[in-house]
Formats: C-alpha cells, sequence, structure tokens
C-alpha cells in the first residue's frame, strides 16, 4: 500500500514538473526568449533580430496591392517600389515596438516551415533601422507569406495568424488609414 502511495505521489510530481515545463513553450514566453526560436532565426538571419529590437527608427507601413502578383526572385528594391505606400508612422514608443515584434516572433514561431502559398500580396509591413541598416518585413495576411528585405526572398515559412490582430491594432491606434485585406483591389472567395 505504501509502495503504491509512493509510486503515484512520484508520478504526480513528475506530471506537475512536465506541466511546469510545457508552460515555458517558445509561444508562451516573451519576444527574448521567442528571438532565439529555430523558425524565427532562419526568416531573421545575422544582426536582422537585433536592428529590430534595438532600432535607431522603426515604422509600420500599410500598403496598396496594384497589378499583377509579383514574381518570384525580384530584387528588394523593385519589390519596394511595386506596392503603393498608402500610411507609414514612426513607432518610437518602445512598448508599441515590442508589441509588434513580439507579435511577429510568435507569427513565425508558430508557422510552418517547409511551406508557402503561390500569392503574395502584402497590406502590411515594418521597419526598422540601425547603424544605417535597414530591415523591412512584408507581410501578406492573406496567404501568410511574409518577406524580409533587403534579401527579397521567400524563407518557406507561413506565419500563424498570431500578428494580424495585433498589427491592425496598432494601424488603428496610430490612426492610420486602413487598408482592406483584399486581393488585387477584390476581397478573397
Amino acid at each position: 500500500m505504501l509502495r503504491s502511495l509512493t509510486l503515484a505521489v512520484s508520478l504526480l510530481c513528475l506530471l506537475v514538473a512536465a506541466c511546469a515545463r510545457s508552460a515555458e513553450t517558445p509561444s508562451a514566453r516573451s519576444g527574448e526568449a521567442l528571438r532565439d526560436h529555430p523558425l524565427v532565426v532562419k526568416a531573421l538571419p545575422g544582426n536582422y533580430r537585433d536592428i529590430l529590437e534595438h532600432p535607431d527608427k522603426f515604422e509600420i507601413v500599410t500598403l496598396a496591392c496594384e497589378g499583377e502578383e509579383l514574381p518570384r526572385g525580384v530584387t528588394s528594391s523593385a519589390m519596394v517600389s511595386r506596392f503603393r505606400m498608402v500610411d507609414r508612422r514612426e513607432v518610437s514608443d518602445q512598448a508599441l515596438r515590442k508589441k509588434l515584434v513580439t507579435a511577429f516572433y510568435k507569427g513565425v514561431s508558430g508557422g510552418k516551415d517547409n511551406a508557402g502559398a503561390g500569392c503574395f500580396e502584402p497590406h502590411h509591413g515594418i521597419r526598422a533601422t540601425k547603424d544605417g541598416e535597414t530591415v523591412t518585413i512584408l507581410v501578406c495576411f492573406l496567404c501568410s507569406n511574409f518577406y524580409v528585405l533587403p534579401e527579397g526572398v521567400r524563407n518557406g515559412i507561413l506565419l500563424d495568424p498570431e500578428p494580424v490582430e495585433v498589427w491592425r491594432d496598432v494601424v488603428k491606434e496610430l490612426g492610420m488609414a486602413e487598408v482592406p485585406l483584399t486581393r488585387m483591389g477584390r476581397r478573397p472567395p
């Protein structure tokens, strides 16, 4: 009887310890912990995460998609000029910056690797500059694709929907012109 009770208590302790560890998963942690998630590192190589987290200047932009879909392998300068900027705001509030970056990290870390959709029609982006280096992230919330510039290539990760509402809420909070999530001027089916 004592042996069974000891075994039951031991199993309960192991279960509690496992639950505590699972609560520490990257998706439940802060942006600082998410920055080292393998998909975030893949999406934002080198010093890109440092630029996003400690910029001299940080902006959020809303974009309108017009014309033909973007062909693969297009250069970063052609990509940026391909989309009409509807509005842009500098974000000086540190908490708001962190909110945007953390939501992106959560979207990437909870996303799917080696996946991708055919479209790319971004309506939102963030741009961070530090010591003369700029990182721009353009996101298509319709298909969950995103580009990280200056490379201008898809990295095969589809975002989890985490950033959609956060970014759209920040756009509203800053009083920016909002853009409807549509495909080439038409609402998706």
